[in-house]
């Protein structure tokens, strides 16, 4: 007797082909809604810092965390920068 022979079927094995379309669509709409609730949240950072005459720049991201505007980034982002631009992206008017 063979392995094949002894061998139990793959549960990954698909025999007949499942229409994943609606679960698709519903996940993509969530995926959507959640996206469209919080870009106004988020911020662009531009960064630059000036070390022995040299200047460097980059830019990196916030989430607004507060009301009032505190933001949360990452310490690379901001940590040893001299001069930091923040722009946060309005919503469209409806």
């Amino acid at each position: 007797m063979t392995i094949a022979e002894t061998s139990r079927p793959s549960p990954f094995d698909v025999t007949e082909e499942v229409d994943d379309s609606a679960i698709l669509d519903a996940y993509s709409a969530a995926v959507s809604a959640v996206a469209e609730a919080l870009i106004p949240s988020v911020a662009s950072l531009r960064v630059s810092r000036q070390v022995n005459g040299w200047t460097g720049g980059g830019s990196g991201s916030a989430v607004a965390f507060t009301p009032d505007g505190y933001l949360v980034t990452s310490a690379h982002v901001v940590g040893t920068s001299t001069f930091t631009t923040t722009r946060l992206r309005r919503s469209p008017r409806k």
